[in-house]
């Protein structure tokens, strides 16, 4: 039998009885073995053995469905990746700093992205934003969001402006194509910001005394779900010194309901004293105390701290 030479060592001693299955993947290709040893009644028959071998083939495409679903995750995570920004540009008056978390095991690469781009007159743009979907489709579609908005962000125009434009797109893109999404343009001379939050979580602010309050304003829907509907903007004023948070729903929905994990998230963001000057510390504290070591769904978070 093809690939046994590779597999027999790995059974045991037998006194009363073997019965062995090859487990092999579509090629032929033994990756692994099955067996059963010392029946305790009798001997091994030939139904037994039939038994067997319907096992093994049931084992054997498992397997490599298995193989493959992890092949095609660790594809779509790359290409994710790779279409994330590779380093955050300095803007004068702002620190910034951002994460992407994948799922974990068992749970396939979302489209979940983030931005941050200078829109002219020390103005900055903030974007996060989710596509709905999961794998390579999921990433890819991600990419284009990204790219667009990369595109109509930088004429500088209001943040329901460029929205909207993304909304118009995804519509003509067809009708299973979703994204929920926060983009703000803050200004850092005054602290000035407008925002619009196309179905997305609201951003959290932490003022320089502590407090915490969300954004909950500029609220519309998902872009690509609702044709004709204008998404609305709003704007709002951050003192120096305050720290600005946004995530996709993956950071507060980690086995627990929403409303929970945003109470989690105020308190979290509350207690960074310690840690509140270097935003990386910050990432991390907040993923960890949020999500743990292995998250239910993808993260991706960014921090923003103005003055």
């Amino acid at each position: 039998m093809p690939g046994w030479d590779a597999v027999a060592g790995d059974i045991p001693p037998t006194r009363d009885g073997l019965l062995a299955a090859l487990l092999t993947d579509r090629g032929g290709r033994a990756i692994g073995i099955v067996h059963l040893l010392d029946k305790v009644d009798g001997e091994f028959t030939d139904n037994d053995e039939s038994l067997l071998a319907q096992l093994a083939q049931i084992a054997s495409v498992a397997i490599e469905n298995a193989h493959l679903y992890e092949r095609e995750r660790q594809i779509a995570e790359t290409l994710q990746r790779s279409l994330l920004p590779d380093q955050l540009p300095e803007i004068p008056g702002v620190t910034v700093a951002a994460r992407y978390l994948p799922g974990g095991v068992g749970v396939q690469v979302g489209g979940d992205w983030y931005d941050v781009i200078p829109v002219g007159e020390g103005r900055v743009g903030v974007a996060v934003g989710d596509v709905v979907g999961r794998g390579a489709t999921a990433a890819a579609l991600m990419g284009q969001v990204r790219t667009a908005f990369r595109a109509c962000a930088l004429a500088g125009d209001p943040p329901q402006v460029v929205v909207n434009r993304l909304d118009a797109l995804l519509q003509a893109m067809g009708s299973d194509h979703f994204s929920t999404m926060v983009y703000l343009i803050l200004d850092p001379a005054t602290g000035q910001l407008q925002m619009v939050r196309a179905g997305h979580p609201p951003p959290l602010v932490r003022g320089p005394d502590g407090r915490t309050r969300f954004l909950r304003a500029g609220h519309g829907v998902p872009l690509g779900a609702f044709p004709g509907i204008t998404q609305e903007g709003a704007t709002d004023r951050l003192e120096p010194g305050s720290i600005l948070v946004l995530y996709t729903d993956g950071l507060v929905e980690s086995g627990q309901w929403i409303d929970e994990g945003s109470e989690q998230l105020e308190r979290s963001l509350r207690d960074i004293e310690g840690t509140a000057k270097d935003l990386d510390a910050v990432c991390q504290r907040l993923l960890s105390e949020m999500i743990g070591e292995e998250p239910a769904d993808d993260v991706a978070l960014l921090v923003l701290r103005l003055g």
